[in-house]
């Protein structure tokens, strides 16, 4: 039974006795009837949970698929090893495009197994289509990532008592849709060779064009250093993505502390990320480890130090217009999402090289795959591939194995070719002509 006692104002102390167990509470009432009211609420809750803070089972089946979702959200990031705020954003839209349009309201107990197999149908339709223009369903990617959210939500539901089971476990697997492991793209060291040329004859004349807009003396000289940083920015962006297999975010977080001239090493450590709903950020750590280090060519090192000198110059012409900054990548306008002399919008970058891929007539590839062909150019060319995954950033071999057993393919195709040493018609023309082995003997 509760004894509640009058304090002052509008105060009142709940103390309750439930099977020799004591609790005291304080609470707010308007009058002692309300105060009785909240009485017999604690005196449940205590009862049934222990505590006067529990949930009871009647509470815990009023849960919305909504409150979960909030409180899913908040358990991403609250966690011992949290989420980052990319995937985080990831996991939103997921529950605020696709489950909450599908369940909006739904108590979480009432979703039965059935209504789990009417969402992967629906989401399986262009009617899911949050933009009703595009007619095509959702890919098999989108379509299974928002499932896995919802399939977490629900485990979670259970190991929080608001649901004995998850409707998610019996789910027919054929319903799901697999993931379907498709062909890296990358480009070969032909068609390397084709985008830096075409990226060095681009950056040149712009830097062309600046020096002769700077003959005819009508022009800022700050609006042509801005023209050039534009250009050589680009050049350098795309030869630290071929040269390093650093992704994009990598390469736009670099400073200036981070090139260790010396030593030729540039290290990465922090990451350029943007999301709708946290804006253009910096994280000081990778996606994968919290720092990796590699080695400069000397052209890479000569490139960068001539980038820093026009930067300099920029920030001199600029007479504090453009607030100095030690980071490498700067925005040089104002926007909606960055602002003059701050972290630039990285996909702005992506934009600019779609059109520029376009320029030169090769295959289309985003700028991420740039990271892709730097890796596949150094296991066509017999780095081991230990190396290559130290480059990559990746802890094991196992993403080397995964993403790129295409080349791996080609690789034992030709290694196979070194058989021909120990054949017998080579052998035979071997003897006949004096021809030396692999090992320098002649037979």
């Amino acid at each position: 039974m509760a004894s509640i006692t009058k304090m002052d104002g509008n105060k009142y102390r709940v103390s309750l006795c439930v099977n020799r167990r004591r609790a005291t509470a304080t609470i707010t009432a308007k009058s002692e009837k309300d105060a009785n009211a909240q009485a017999a609420v604690l005196e449940a809750r205590f009862k049934e949970t222990g505590r006067m803070d529990g949930k009871t089972q009647v509470e815990r089946n009023t849960l919305t698929i909504n409150e979960l979702g909030d409180k899913y959200i908040e358990y991403l990031t609250s966690k011992a090893n949290p989420v980052a705020e990319k995937t985080r954003q990831n996991y939103v839209n997921y529950l605020r495009l696709h489950i909450l349009r599908f369940f909006d309201g739904r108590n979480v107990n009432s979703i039965t197994t059935e209504d789990i197999h009417d969402f992967l149908v629906w989401m399986k339709s262009p009617e899911a289509r949050v933009n009703k223009t595009n007619k095509r369903p959702y890919s098999a990617a989108t379509i299974r990532g928002s499932y896995e959210a919802l399939v977490c939500m629900m485990a979670l539901a259970v190991r929080w008592n608001y649901i004995l089971k998850s409707p998610c476990d019996l789910v027919d697997k054929d319903d799901i849709p697999k993931k379907v492991a498709k062909p890296v793209e990358y480009y070969d060291e032909n068609q390397l060779v084709v985008m830096l040329n075409a990226l060095d004859a681009e950056t040149q004349a712009a830097l062309d064009k600046a020096d002769a807009m700077e003959k005819m003396g009508t022009y800022q000289p700050l609006t042509l250093q801005k023209n050039r940083i534009k250009a050589l920015e680009k050049q350098v962006l795309i030869y630290l993505a071929v040269t390093t297999a650093a992704r994009r975010g990598e390469i736009l977080g670099l400073t200036r502390d981070d090139i260790d001239g010396s030593e030729k090493v540039l290290h990465f450590r922090h990451s350029v990320l943007y999301t709708p709903e946290g804006g253009v950020y910096i994280e000081d750590f990778l996606k994968t480890q919290d720092e990796k280090s590699i080695f400069l060519t000397d052209d890479m090192l000569k490139m960068l130090s001539n980038y820093v000198e026009q930067l300099d110059k920029l920030f001199e012409l600029a007479e504090g217009s453009i607030p100095y900054t030690n980071r490498l990548f700067v925005s040089l306008k104002n926007g909606k999402i960055c602002q003059c002399g701050g972290i630039p919008f990285p996909d702005a970058y992506s934009e600019w090289f779609a059109n520029f891929i376009k320029r030169t007539e090769l295959p289309r590839i985003t700028f991420h795959k740039l990271r892709h062909s730097s890796i596949s150019f150094l296991l066509n060319n017999g780095v081991d591939p230990f190396v290559v995954a130290k480059i990559a950033g990746h802890s094991t071999l196992e993403q080397i194995n995964k993403t790129y057993g295409h080349v791996y393919d080609r690789s034992q195709k030709e290694a196979m070719g070194n058989f021909i040493m120990l054949s017998k018609e080579y052998r035979d023309r071997a003897a006949g002509y004096g021809l030396p082995s692999r090992c320098g003997i002649v037979i």
